[in-house]
């Protein structure tokens, strides 16, 4: 075989090692202006289950800036403890494009737990070139309730007090409104909630203060829990009726057979049928006694 005939495949090798040749080291390079720190506070909204909870935050506003003479860089901002291990990062999913000289500025949010002490670091990279510059900062010794943090209401309910979050302070009235209405006492008939939850709401044992949108969440929260109660005590009625009536045919049976029956062991069988009968209508009606303690009507 001719040598000639080799080139083609020299140059089909040549294309196919590009991939791995080393790339030109970049010339990014950035620098961060300035770092703002703030601590805010969020509340997880109590029910009647759980106490409320609060959770603390660490957010840091990062300026900075493209220093790179001509390149156009791809950079991160790293929120990192002082352990150097990353807590947070932004962008989360991709590399932000800034061109020479161009100013960028991004808020990293981390948990306060995750920060022993009161400090905490920040790396700007870049996605080419790495690690371009790092800062250390103080973590706010108090927290500062700035934008970030969740409007709160407080009530009180047959004068126990309540607390209550939301997105706004009427929509966190509301809830707490809401809190003491999911402790009604009212009829679980529906008419019965029409009348009782806004003279619950409104009496000593209701919400308070008893007006605008804590008066509207407790009467809500209180008719809604009158339907959910009413719909379970419907529902145990329907299978306390429908066993009832397999109970009666099923006792009818046993009966006729123990009555008619000649032989010993068909006659105990019977006699045996009327005992199971006897005592699951027992556990029939303890059980749906259980559950009108919780659900049934209340006068």
């Amino acid at each position: 075989m001719k040598t000639g005939n080799w080139k083609p495949f020299s140059i089909i090798f040549l294309v196919l090692l590009l991939p791995l040749t080393p790339a030109a080291e970049t010339g990014c390079t950035g620098e961060i202006e300035n770092m703002v720190a703030t601590t805010f506070t969020t509340f997880k909204v109590p029910t009647r289950f759980e106490s409320q909870t609060a959770h603390e935050y660490l957010t840091v506003r990062v300026s900075f800036r493209n220093t790179a003479g001509t390149e156009k860089c791809e950079f991160r901002v790293f929120l990192l403890n002082s352990d150097n291990v990353e807590k947070g990062k932004k962008p989360k999913l991709y590399w932000g494009d800034f061109d020479p000289g161009e100013t960028g500025s991004y808020k990293v949010t981390a948990r306060r737990a995750q920060f022993e002490g009161n400090t905490y670091m920040v790396k700007l990279k870049d996605y080419a070139a790495g690690p371009v510059d790092q800062r250390e900062g103080t973590i706010p010794s108090e927290p500062a309730f700035d934008k970030f943090s969740v409007p709160s209401a407080t009530c009180t309910c047959d004068d126990q007090p309540l607390e209550a979050s939301g997105s706004s302070f009427s929509r966190a009235e509301y809830q707490c409104g809401s809190l003491c209405g999911g402790l009604t006492k009212c009829g679980m008939a529906e008419p019965d909630c029409v009348l009782c939850c806004p003279d619950y709401c409104k009496g000593s044992k209701g919400i308070g203060p008893p007006t605008g949108y804590y008066l509207t969440g407790c009467t809500d929260s209180c008719e809604l829990s009158c339907r959910s109660n009413k719909f379970v005590n419907d529902l145990t009625n329907l299978f306390v009726a429908i066993t009832l009536v397999i109970a009666v045919v099923m006792f009818a049976a046993c009966g006729l057979k123990f009555i008619t029956s000649d032989e010993p062991e068909s006659r105990k069988q019977a006699k045996r049928c009327l005992i199971y009968v006897v005592v699951a209508l027992i556990l029939i009606g303890i059980a749906g006694a259980i559950v009108g303690v919780f659900y049934g009507p209340l006068t």
